[in-house]
């Protein structure tokens, strides 16, 4: 190649290396086999989309910047802890809002429906139910719904229901960090443990800078000694 050609064609390799790659979307079950296949093979940026069905297996984002969304409703996509004694979904990595979770039922999962440690992710749409409920030891289970310690996400227009903290926050557990909740339904859900000592039936906030709007908290209770916060939070 002559030097005239090379001096030609380097403009255009300079754009190429600077442009940004197209980010991939991974159907599930259609190009991986589960969910946690196809956060595996996604990179920052990609998409995966969930078909409709029963998932058994639970999920780590391992610090991925993607979505993770169903193709269908969440009452139809649907991922199950009957088998683990673990969190459904855990965001522990340093995962900030470019990691989404979007319309999945999280139900069954012994220690919590979704564990958010010290990362921001965004979790909208999905419905959690029947978490928490099979906490091996007293104090085990932070948030039945959700249990979020030192991390800010945004916890938008889910359904929390029927979750049992043990000890603390049955649907929403915080610890310090600073959480956006705002337009969910959050009801029915109950904080308590072998000692009858529990606090925040609804919403448990402990050291946080929460956001907490626009919410539907009700039929919540926890049992003990005192209450934290009061019924529209979550005590009561």
């Amino acid at each position: 190649m002559t030097r005239s050609a090379v001096l030609a064609l380097t403009p255009l390799l300079l754009c190429l290396m600077a442009a940004p790659l197209s980010a991939d979307i991974i159907h599930v079950p259609g190009d991986q086999p589960t969910i946690q296949a196809g956060i595996n093979a996604a990179v920052d940026g990609d998409t995966v989309l969930v078909g409709p069905g029963t998932y058994y297996d639970p999920i780590d984002f391992m610090g991925k910047e993607i979505i993770v969304r169903s193709t269908a409703s969440a009452a139809q996509t649907i991922i199950d802890g009957t088998n683990h004694y673990e969190r459904a979904v855990t965001f522990a990595s340093g995962e900030g809002p470019g990691a989404v979770l979007d319309g999945f039922k999280i139900t069954n999962a012994s220690e919590g429906g979704i564990w958010c440690f010290e990362s921001s992710p965004v979790i909208t749409g999905n419905i959690l139910v029947h978490n928490g409920h099979q906490g091996v030891w007293p104090g085990s289970v932070l948030g039945g719904g959700i249990g979020v310690i030192r991390g800010s996400p945004t916890i938008s227009g889910n359904t929390i229901r029927d979750n049992q903290g043990w000890n603390v926050g049955g649907g929403i557990y915080c610890q310090e960090g600073a959480p956006t909740i705002t337009d969910n339904l959050i009801e029915s859900n109950s904080a308590y443990d072998r000692y009858s000592i529990g606090s925040g039936g609804g919403i448990f906030a402990s050291n946080s800078a929460a956001v907490i709007t626009g919410n539907i908290i009700d039929g919540n209770w926890a049992s003990g000694t005192y209450y934290y916060y009061y019924e529209s939070l979550g005590g009561g």
